[in-house]
């Protein structure tokens, strides 16, 4: 016959206060209670660091100076004469190996002019070591 009709306009908002209370007690809880642990790297075994390494036969050491004077075989050269020292050398001995040396606060332009002078003489990309003083 008739149907009731029923108006369940209840309020079904949740109180949200005391849920995330919980959540952050939680939270706290597990951070407190957590085991942080310190990721190791791998070790690595490095050769003894010496004043002076072992020379290679036929080597040339061309070194920059904090103040920007570049050396050849502990020579002083002008920058501009590089190109045409470095060929002297290798037209003498053609197998002759060549690295450069800097000191730690010497200028990287320095450094540029100094691969681009050997770049130009045929020298691509010489070892380049990075010298620290200890104080």
């Amino acid at each position: 016959m008739f149907k009731r009709v029923h108006n369940f306009e209840e309020d079904t908002d949740l109180d949200m206060t005391s849920l995330l209370d919980v959540v952050f007690i939680v939270l706290i809880f597990f951070i407190v209670t957590a085991n942080f642990s310190t990721e190791y790297g791998l070790p690595v075994n490095t050769p003894p660091q010496s004043e002076e390494s072992q020379s290679v036969n036929n080597s040339v050491v061309i070194k920059i100076s904090e103040t920007g004077q570049v050396f050849m075989s502990n020579r002083q050269i002008d920058i501009r004469s590089l190109k045409a020292s470095v060929i002297r050398v290798i037209a003498e001995s053609p197998e002759t190996v060549f690295s450069v040396r800097v000191e730690s606060r010497s200028r990287t332009a320095r450094l540029i002019e100094v691969l681009d002078g050997l770049s130009s003489a045929g020298i691509v990309s010489p070892p380049v070591s990075l010298e620290s003083k200890v104080n």
